[in-house]
């Protein structure tokens, strides 16, 4: 069985710390509650104003 050296560890742990990037990704998330004529009552989306553009994945899986 092979012996682990702390040494080791901590070098790989200290490598790990060093390469760490943190990347945090925010999406709004909303439920449609109608939907007709290209007109979509929608119900948590706190940061929409009337008339805003948005995209829907589902309806538009082109989007980003």
């Amino acid at each position: 069985m092979a012996q682990i050296k702390a040494d080791e560890i901590t070098q790989l742990i200290r490598e790990q710390i060093d390469n760490y990037e943190s990347k945090i990704a925010v999406d709004e998330v909303g439920t449609v509650i109608t939907l007709g004529d290209g007109i979509a009552r929608v119900y948590g989306l706190d940061k929409v104003m009337p008339e805003n553009y948005w995209h829907s994945r589902t309806a538009c899986p082109e989007s980003p």
